[in-house]
This record gives C-alpha cells, structure tokens and sequence, in this order.
C-alpha cells in the first residue's frame, strides 16, 4: 500500500537558510537537479493551495516560489 506523506510536517522541517535541492525540467522532459537556498516560507501576496517555500537559486541568481512537496533538504541551516 502506498503510506501518504504529510507534507505539512515537511514544511514545519524546513527553515529559512537551508540548502535544499529539487528538479527543474527542459522543454525536452529532461531532469536537471538545481541546488538553493530557503530565503523564506511563503509569501504574503498570494496564497498557495500547496505549502510552498521561497528558493534563492544558485545557477540563476533568482528567487522562485516551489511547493515543499518538490524540494529535499540538502543541509539545515
């Protein structure tokens, strides 16, 4: 059987500062692993169905909005 994961637990886990990596994918559906920086949990402007966190992207110097579901803590801060 297939055990549910909680993804609120993961987010109470995850703390600002903490290196994290998750799969960006090309326009041909190839994975690529990025690496970042939790800069923030959420923001104020929108409200997502999804917990999300603020990422500060190493490769491309921008800070992207991914759901928690999607990111695997590297190292905590």
């Amino acid at each position: 059987m297939d055990e549910s994961t909680d993804h609120s637990f993961e987010f109470q886990k995850i703390k600002i500062g903490d290196i994290v990596k998750f799969f960006r994918y090309d326009y041909d559906a190839y994975a690529k692993v990025v690496y970042g920086v939790v800069v923030s949990k959420g923001t104020s402007t929108q409200i997502y169905l999804f917990p999300s966190v603020d990422v500060f992207i190493f490769n491309t110097h921008q800070v992207e909005t991914i759901a928690v579901s999607a990111v695997k803590i590297i190292s905590h801060a």
